[in-house]
């Protein structure tokens, strides 16, 4: 048994969900800036957004 990502169990009809529908693990992602870039304006709207994708993923 191995937890693979979607896209590849997909690819295979022997392949069947374990738990379909539910998500069998999840992570801590970390957005690093450095310090001397935090405050420009393309880098703030960029991690808004990617702060927004991974919230609602």
């Amino acid at each position: 048994m191995a937890a693979l990502p979607d896209f590849m169990g997909m690819s295979d009809a022997k392949l069947v969900p374990a738990r379909p529908g539910i998500p069998l693990m999840s992570r801590d992602i970390w957005l690093v800036v450095h310090y001397d870039l935090k405050r420009s304006a393309p880098v703030k709207v960029v991690s808004q957004r990617v702060r927004e994708i991974f919230r609602t993923a």
